[in-house]
């Protein structure tokens, strides 16, 4: 708030079958970071799927930490893939790039402007470098059905994202996702 930083919107594209977001955040960060770039694509495969996609780059090596907050309290790490439910729904994530520093899934405390909440169910991500191109897919059940699996191929500058429903390709010349059924 004090830097009064700008991070912005960088597109915003819909249609009936594929939303994508995708924001540049570096701003939101204090200089003595040494963050030069943390670009954020959100890919909603409908009516299930959440594909996060994350550019960072810095301007030399650091350890880094991408955390996700599950709602549930409970969660199962199997290799890539973390599990929870709830009373009416399931989340699967599938971690779907290596992390140089591993995959936790562990309650932490959660410090806020406005509060401390302990004991906080976080996925952590952790990586060492200078950059990192990662990718995470959420998927969810509102029945206690199984969850779907989404699977990633790296073809060098596109990433091919496959699901039982279909195949989403992002671009990363263009930062464009597209819908290939």
């Amino acid at each position: 708030h004090a830097l009064k930083a700008a991070p912005r919107i960088l597109r915003a594209d819909h249609s009936d079958a594929l939303d994508h977001i995708a924001g540049d955040a570096a701003a939101a960060y204090p200089p003595e970071t040494g963050l030069k770039r943390f670009r954020r694509h959100l890919l909603f495969l409908k009516p299930d799927i959440l594909i996060v996609i994350d550019d960072i780059r810095l301007a030399g090596d650091h350890d880094l930490e991408l955390r996700f907050h599950p709602e549930q309290q409970e969660a199962s790490l199997e290799g890539t893939t973390i599990r929870t439910a709830g009373a009416k729904a399931k989340l699967r994530m599938d971690v779907l790039t290596p992390c140089s520093g591993g995959i936790a899934a562990e309650k932490l405390p959660l410090v806020d402007r406005r509060y401390v909440k302990n004991d906080f169910m976080t996925v952590r991500l952790k990586h060492h470098g200078d950059a990192w191109k990662s990718a995470v897919a959420f998927s969810w059940s509102r029945t206690l059905s199984e969850t779907s699996a989404v699977t990633m191929e790296d073809r060098g500058g596109v990433w091919l994202f496959k699901t039982a429903s279909g195949t989403v390709r992002f671009d990363w010349k263009t930062g464009g996702s597209t819908l290939v059924r």
